[in-house]
């Protein structure tokens, strides 16, 4: 086996495993870490801070407020400046929710609004399953407006 980043050769205790779906929730996964392996070396020099920061982020999106598309009375005075975030193809409600929040929090967003969440059924042959599919704009909303809504 081999570093994904220096090619250095590593014993099967030594190496440090990366899998590609510890970073499910961002869109692209960064360069440096679909190797899979690394050296100790390579692992805390720059794997390990890319791990850091991809776990703020994710304590920031379970702090992303969310109101749907039916509590537009109550958001209806809030700035939709960006575009909508969409994600698509996903298992269930709260993953897709989830990956909402876990986008806006990492472009830098506090609020969800206008959250459309559908579902379609997918029937293979006796087999039927969901795929999910979200919408929402982001919002960079006060501390005293989150506070009042």
């Amino acid at each position: 086996m081999n570093c994904g980043l220096c090619q250095s050769a590593l014993c099967r205790d030594c190496a440090q495993i990366v899998n590609e779906p510890d970073f499910s929730f961002m869109r692209e996964a960064p360069k440096g870490l679909t190797h899979g392996l690394f050296c100790s070396e390579c692992f805390h020099q720059t794997v390990l801070d890319q791990i850091d920061s991809y776990n703020a982020v994710m304590e920031k999106a379970r702090d992303v407020s969310v109101f749907m598309k039916d509590q537009s009375k109550e958001t209806r005075l809030f700035r939709r400046k960006e575009k909508p975030i969409v994600i698509e193809d996903c298992f269930d409600r709260d993953e897709t929710l989830m990956r909402l929040a876990f986008q806006a929090a990492q472009l830098g967003y506090n609020t969800l609004v206008d959250v459309d969440l559908t579902s379609k059924k997918i029937f293979d042959h006796a087999y039927q399953t969901s795929s999910w599919r979200g919408i929402a704009f982001p919002v960079q909303l006060t501390e005293q407006q989150r506070n009042r809504t």
